[in-house]
């Protein structure tokens, strides 16, 4: 099991399993089909949602998928 934390500190275990399927569900097409639209603070989530699961490499991706649509200013 992966334990994330929520703003109330409070523990959610996932087991492995789905957290595998997420990280590979979400992958380089997704990113660039979907990564844009995203607002910033959305993508934000994600990213931390995919390193909180074993995902840095993901999250870094969504980002560049991200920025590339952000404009001037943004915080990616």
């Amino acid at each position: 099991m992966i334990q994330l934390f929520r703003k109330q500190r409070r523990t959610v275990k996932v087991p492995a399993e789905v957290a595998d399927r997420f990280g590979e569900a979400f992958g380089q097409i997704a990113a660039g089909d979907i990564a844009e639209l995203l607002t910033c603070g959305e993508l934000n989530a994600l990213a931390d949602v995919m390193r909180s699961l074993g995902y840095p490499g993901r999250a870094e991706m969504w980002t560049e998928a991200h920025a590339q649509g952000d404009a001037e200013g943004d915080s990616h």
